[in-house]
């Protein structure tokens, strides 16, 4: 993800550390409903934001991850959106070891069926894995689906705070005109 922004280096980071909660806050204060938030950090170097539904749960919410880099007429916001790495390893770890089990009883239960011992019971065994791995995929999907509406909140709020005019929504600022966490 690339945005450019005519801001120097520094404005860009107060105007993004100014819209944003931190994480330790934002822990407190999303117990209500409501619209969207922009939480994380926002470093010298690093630059970690996620756009958060208030009173919503989501481990597969995309994170922006990059950094704010002089360019000519201003700077530039490099970064990467996508789950969390924690997200992606938890997520890839019980994937791969649910799937490694189905298959090695799916090899039992051909090794069993070859000398003739298989019973039904063999074959309802062999199945309760996939089943965990058919419900960890669809509520991945979900989640994914469900965290939609925060990748375009969150590429419009960075672009609105960078003053870009491709703020990826058109006309979508719904920040403008109501009181924001951080904004004084």
């Amino acid at each position: 993800m690339l945005i450019l922004s005519p801001l120097a280096v520094q404005v860009a980071r107060q105007r993004l550390a100014a819209g944003r909660i931190s994480y330790f806050r934002a822990a407190f204060t999303f117990g209500g409903v409501g619209g969207y938030r922009v939480v994380g950090r926002v470093g010298a170097r690093r630059i970690v934001l996620e756009a958060a539904k208030a009173g919503v749960r989501n481990s597969w919410r995309p994170v922006f991850r990059g950094r704010l880099e002089p360019a000519r007429t201003g700077s530039r916001l490099v970064g990467t959106l996508g789950w969390h790495p924690v997200v992606k390893a938890i997520t890839a770890l019980w994937l791969g070891a649910v799937s490694c089990l189905f298959l090695g009883l799916v090899v039992r239960l051909v090794a069993l069926a070859w000398n003739g011992n298989a019973t039904g019971d063999d074959v309802l065994f062999c199945l309760v894995p996939l089943a965990f791995v058919v419900f960890f995929a669809g509520l991945s999907a979900w989640a994914i689906l469900a965290g939609r509406g925060e990748v375009r909140y969150l590429r419009s709020w960075l672009a609105d705070r960078l003053q870009t005019p491709d703020a990826g929504i058109p006309g979508y600022r719904p920040w403008q005109g109501q009181q924001q966490f951080g904004d004084s």
